[in-house]
């Protein structure tokens, strides 16, 4: 109306006497409230006490890889609630499997599906994550490598398994390389292992991802 060289912001205080500059919200503070407004806490109580804090921490760390907005990630708690209302709680939920598929879901279907495809390894899938601009490191601390060990253990086959913990063993074993190093390498190894045996098993990357189709087709 006025140009499109007005200065909008600036026109708009005429009509305001006062501003007040609020802080963000804590995420994990949201999400553990969104988690009780959808009557999830009732669910988990009859879970095993660490998956909610499992499901929290990597929503915390996606959401904020991405920038999620809190509507997304109210959406993100919506489908999680169907995700727990058809798994039998004598399954372990998969926190980092469930997180990671409801979150690119919401915000990179084509990536979704190339995960639950197999259209993609381990390794290009980790190359991504870290590509994003607000993943600034997030993803080199023990969350990183468990999302790396469980791609690794679900996109790979025997052999490809087979061959990076061959990979990860000569790094160990190799005289130059600092304790800090080998401290990364043996927990890589160690969760690799809980993956590729009989704790968490392997290959329910599409029944879950079917449930979140169900859930993303739902209206919120």
């Amino acid at each position: 109306m006025y140009g499109e060289k007005i200065d909008a912001a600036e026109y708009l205080r005429k009509f305001i006497d006062l501003e007040f500059g609020l802080p963000n919200p804590s995420k994990e503070k949201f999400i553990r409230d969104a988690i009780k407004r959808a009557g999830l806490n009732e669910k988990f109580e009859i879970r095993q006490d660490h998956e909610k804090n499992n499901i929290v921490r990597f929503l915390v760390s996606l959401s904020a890889i991405y920038g999620m907005s809190l509507r997304a990630i109210e959406r993100c708690i919506s489908r999680l609630k169907l995700v727990m209302t058809v798994t039998s709680e004598a399954y372990e939920l998969q926190a980092v499997q469930v997180t990671l598929l409801i979150v690119l879901r919401s915000v990179d279907k084509v990536m979704f599906d190339k995960i639950v495809q197999g259209r993609i390894n381990a390794e290009q899938a980790m190359e991504y994550l870290r590509s994003l601009p607000n993943a600034q490191g997030m993803l080199n601390d023990l969350d990183g490598i468990i999302l790396e060990t469980m791609l690794v253990a679900e996109l790979g086959d025997d052999a490809s398994i087979q061959s990076y913990r061959h990979s990860q063993r000569t790094i160990l074993n190799r005289a130059d390389t600092l304790d800090d190093q080998k401290d990364h390498v043996s927990r890589k190894l160690q969760i690799l292992d809980s993956f590729t045996g009989n704790r968490f098993g392997r290959g329910r990357l599409k029944s879950i991802a079917a449930t979140i189709d169900i859930a993303a087709n739902l209206k919120d």
